[in-house]
């Protein structure tokens, strides 16, 4: 029986592979599934999503008395949101040696093959699922502290005081670069990741070992992929926001504009401070719940939060004596009910808030699915470095997509949750 040779994986890669990441990609999370969250390619052109929005106006209607002037007409208010494409891509290597060892029947890959595959659709669907409860700015957490040889400390997973283990999305490999500031400011410089020691509890830091610490890093620096800094998907932190994330989103103005903005609520809002986390009440809740419905005329189809807020939720539930039943979402995601809203939780969600979701109000705007490389000349590359050719070939996996909102108003955020 002959070996594979690269177009032949090309067939594994389309008939077997593809599928497999199409199941993961709805199944992953309840932000990826395409029964919750709509996708679409019809919106996007020339790399960009144009979303026609009309304004609530009060203006052109009035009483007169008779033969008294009519009303003045006045236009309605209307705005156009831009939607940039962001690109997204994965990669793996095989190696010569590995191909000859495949099994022609495509579906047999070998065990190494497998394993490398599984992973990788793993990492994608991860990766995206954080981009997706992010802000768009691409952080995925903040240097805590003088680093100790090779040894950095990191803490505030999104670059967030409330997610205090930042280790959560970093891994042996992880290619980062290190900033002195979120926006602006100055680059440290890059590194890999060669171990990574989760911190314990709530309290203590996490640390991870690089290659090199780039010269200059200091405490409360922004830990990025490489070269993803500014440009990664916009994700709920930023979407379901006033001004706190993201001023600008769109290229819509929130400041000047206060349509466009969710509706927040914090501990401010509740006789507290705001930024400094108090318990979870029906009160809370149940404000959020209105100003979504009454200012922002949202549908909310579900509550998402970590696993630590709904756990929070639950307890509430108990000691209020709520009655709580398991609820389901569309296509099966199930939830706790909050007056029949399933409460759904998300381990990579932020934490110490809740999002309250008009899923009508959000599309992912996609130039085309998500699909492997190919521009003619197959799948599988061969690989070269300065020495010439390896017997090495490499295979890319991208999606070209932004997540949009047309209403950020009919949606919400109950903030500062402290966690049981």
């Amino acid at each position: 029986m002959g070996a594979l040779t690269t177009t032949d994986y090309d067939a594994v890669f389309q008939e077997f592979w593809l599928p497999l990441f199409e199941v993961q990609f709805n199944e992953q999370s309840v932000l990826m599934d395409e029964v919750i969250m709509q996708r679409s390619t019809k919106t996007v052109k020339n790399l960009q999503a144009r979303i026609a929005m009309e304004i609530e106006s009060w203006a052109g209607f009035a009483t007169a008395a008779e033969s008294a002037n009519l009303v003045d007409p006045n236009p309605g208010q209307y705005f156009e949101a831009i939607v940039p494409v962001r690109f997204h891509y994965m990669a793996f290597d095989l190696t010569g040696q590995s191909i000859d060892a495949t099994s022609q029947d495509a579906a047999a890959a070998a065990p190494a093959f497998n394993r490398e595959m599984t992973s990788k659709i793993n990492v994608f669907h991860r990766q995206t699922n954080r981009m997706m409860h992010g802000d768009g700015s691409g952080v995925l957490a903040l240097v805590d502290g003088a680093p100790s040889g090779n040894t950095i400390t990191c803490d505030a997973a999104y670059g967030l005081a409330n997610n205090v283990n930042g280790h959560i999305f970093l891994s042996k490999g992880v290619n980062i670069e290190i900033w002195s500031a979120k926006t602006g400011g100055s680059q440290r410089g890059t590194a890999t990741v060669n171990s990574v020691t989760p911190g314990t509890g709530a309290s203590t830091s996490a640390t991870f070992t690089v290659d090199a610490v780039p010269s200059g890093t200091s405490d409360n620096d922004f830990i990025f992929l490489k070269g993803a800094r500014g440009i990664e998907m916009m994700g709920l932190l930023g979407i379901i926001d006033a001004t706190t994330y993201v001023t600008t989103l769109q290229s819509i103005s929130r400041s000047s504009n206060t349509w466009w903005k969710a509706q927040v609520r914090d501990a401010g809002d509740a006789g507290g401070t705001s930024g400094t986390a108090i318990p979870l009440t029906r009160n809370r809740i149940n404000r959020v719940l209105e100003d979504v419905v009454f200012i922002g005329g949202g549908d909310i189809k579900f509550i998402l939060s970590n696993p630590a807020v709904q756990r929070t939720y639950g307890d509430m539930a108990a000691r209020d004596r709520i009655v709580v039943n398991e609820v389901e979402l569309d296509n099966g995601w199930r939830g706790l009910s909050y007056n029949g809203i399933p409460w759904i939780a998300d381990f990579y969600a932020v934490g110490g808030q809740a999002m309250f979701i008009d899923p009508s109000t959000l599309q992912v705007h996609e130039l085309s699915r998500p699909q492997w490389m190919d521009r003619g000349d197959g799948i599988l590359k061969q690989v070269s470095d300065s020495g010439g050719d390896l017997d090495v070939w490499r295979a890319r996996y991208y999606w070209y997509s932004e997540l949009g909102v047309e209403k950020s108003m009919a949606n919400g955020v109950l903030r500062d949750i402290q966690e049981i």
